[in-house]
C-alpha cells in the first residue's frame, strides 16, 4: 500500500511534499497535515516532509515555467480553501499539467482542473468580500486590531491589502477561526500561527472607530427602504459579528 505523506500545514511544507514526489516518482495514498494525520488511525505507513524553502522555491519555479503562472495561482488559491482532501485534488491537477503545459488552465471540462478552479474561485470571492466586512477597533497603545472567521484561510491575501492601505499605523488581523494573526508593526507584516490577543481580552468600551461606523450605518440609511432580505444577501448574515456597526451601544 502506497504511504501517506505529512507536512507541516504551510503552503511551503506542501510545495516540499510535491518537490519530493516529482524527485523520486513515488505516489501518495494521502497527503496530510501533521495535525490531520494525528487524528486518524496509524495502521498507514507516514513519511514526514520537512518544510523545505529552497525545495519549495524550485517547486513554484517549475510550476509557473512548465506550466504557467496562472496555473500556481489557482493551486495557491485552491489550498487556501482548507478543503478536506484538497493537497490530492492539487497533486492530480499538477501532475496533468507536467503534460499539457500552459493549456492546463484551459481544460475546464476535466473534472481534476474543474474541481481546483472551483476552489480558487470561491477563495477569490471571500477574499474581496471580507475585505469590505473588516473592522479596525482602537486599542490601548494606538493599536488597531480586526477579527475575522472565513471559510477559507485568506488571512495572507487579505493582510497584503492593509500594508498597502495603512503602512503609518500598527494593526493586528486576528482569524480567531484558525487562532492565526497577521501583525504589523515597524513596517514590517508577519504572519503568526498563533493568538497573540485572544477575542476575550479585547476591551468591550466603545471607541472612537466604532461611534464613526455606527454614525455612518445610520446616516446612510433610507429607513422608508429598510430591506433585512436584500441586506442579507448583499451581508451575509455569518459576517456581522465582525461589524462593528452592529454592536449594540454599550450601556444602551
Amino acid at each position: 500500500m502506497s504511504p501517506r505523506f505529512v507536512y507541516d500545514g504551510t503552503f511551503e511544507g506542501f510545495l516540499s511534499v510535491l518537490h519530493h514526489l516529482l524527485n523520486n516518482v513515488e505516489d501518495p495514498e494521502e497527503i496530510q497535515t501533521s495535525e490531520k494525520s494525528a487524528q486518524h488511525s496509524l495502521w498507514m505507513e507516514s513519511i514526514y516532509i520537512r518544510s523545505d524553502i529552497e525545495h519549495s522555491k524550485n517547486m513554484k519555479e517549475r510550476i509557473c515555467n512548465e506550466i504557467s503562472p496562472e496555473a500556481f495561482r489557482h493551486i495557491y488559491y485552491a489550498f487556501l480553501s482548507d478543503r478536506d482532501g484538497v493537497e490530492m485534488d492539487i497533486l492530480q491537477y499538477v501532475n496533468l499539467g507536467w503534460e499539457l503545459g500552459e493549456n492546463l488552465i484551459y481544460q475546464i471540462a476535466d473534472d481534476r482542473v474543474r474541481r481546483i478552479h472551483n476552489l480558487s474561485a470561491k477563495v477569490r470571492r471571500e477574499k474581496h468580500r471580507l475585505l469590505g466586512f473588516i473592522r479596525f477597533r482602537l486599542l490601548p497603545d494606538d493599536l488597531l486590531y480586526a477579527e475575522i472567521a472565513p471559510d477559507c484561510d485568506i488571512l495572507p491575501l487579505v493582510a497584503p491589502h492593509f500594508v498597502n492601505r495603512m503602512s503609518h499605523r500598527r494593526w493586528i488581523v486576528h482569524d480567531r477561526k484558525r487562532k492565526k494573526t497577521a501583525l504589523f508593526v515597524d513596517g514590517e507584516l508577519k504572519l503568526l500561527d498563533e493568538e497573540i490577543i485572544r477575542p476575550q481580552h479585547v476591551p468591550k468600551k466603545e471607541d472612537p472607530y466604532q461611534s464613526l461606523w455606527k454614525r455612518y450605518f445610520r446616516d446612510i440609511a433610507i429607513w422608508e427602504r429598510h430591506n433585512p432580505r436584500l441586506q442579507r444577501s448583499r451581508m451575509p448574515k455569518k459576517y456581522w459579528n465582525m461589524l462593528l456597526e452592529k454592536e449594540p451601544d454599550i450601556g444602551g
